[in-house]
């Protein structure tokens, strides 16, 4: 037996173990096991949603159960077999898979954009925040309109404060990636091409239990997805 056999055997067993588990659960073709995900809103809406019909139609047996969360994780509080958080950092006390950083930048309705013509001009508007405060800070720093005050209402969830901009309440900061769809439809818009990277996306799994074979799949499913978009 070689060295490189030897190192590669416990990858290799892995592999075959996963294998297993999955055709044991779903080979009857009968079976559906159900799998709860809680899911940060801003990603759910940006980017789970478009991607659902791809993770029914590889896995037709995973009974998928979906909850919302304001990156408040307890897994086993909550019943959850993962969760998925934006943050800084892996969580405490979970397995933790970054999933994808992400920019933010400034997004205001259309007709709030045509006033806005450099970074001090945002003094102008209500910001509109997370619970994330340092987001905006961070921008107006390398904006260099460190300046412009803090003003705007606060918002639990990302997904409400895009559509409070995109009703012309305020300028929001965003991820980009997320609010594709505000984008391209033309509801919100970048008054600025300027984006300052702010956290990452995070696959939450519990330390002390097992993957079930549903939870594998999904976790194999949204590498690859990902994996396609770095790519």
């Amino acid at each position: 037996v070689t060295d490189e056999a030897l190192a590669l055997a416990p990858t290799l067993t892995d592999a075959f173990d996963r294998i297993s588990r999955l055709l044991a659960q779903f080979g009857d073709g009968n079976r559906r096991e159900p799998l709860t995900i809680s899911v940060v809103g801003s990603f759910a809406l940006g980017w789970l949603m478009p991607r659902l019909k791809s993770f029914h139609d590889a896995y037709p047996r995973v009974d998928l159960r979906l909850m919302t969360n304001n990156n408040r994780i307890d897994i086993a509080g909550d019943g959850l077999d993962a969760a998925i958080s934006f943050g800084e950092g892996p969580g405490r006390g979970v397995n933790s898979l970054r999933l994808s950083d992400t920019q933010m930048a400034p997004l205001c309705a259309p007709s709030l954009a045509t006033t806005i013509t450099s970074p001090g001009d945002l003094a102008q508007f209500a910001l509109l925040r997370s619970f994330r405060g340092q987001d905006w800070l961070r921008w107006l720093k390398a904006a260099g309109a460190e300046h412009v005050p803090l003003t705007g209402p606060m918002f639990d969830s990302s997904v409400l404060m895009a559509e409070a901009a995109a009703r012309g309440y305020g300028v929001a900061i965003l991820p980009l990636c997320m609010f594709d769809d505000y984008l391209s439809s033309g509801r919100l818009v970048r008054p600025f091409a300027l984006s300052v990277h702010s956290g990452s996306y995070w696959l939450h799994t519990a330390l002390d239990r097992d993957k079930s074979a549903a939870l594998i799949a999904f976790t194999d499913w949204i590498n690859r997805q990902f994996a396609k978009i770095d790519g």
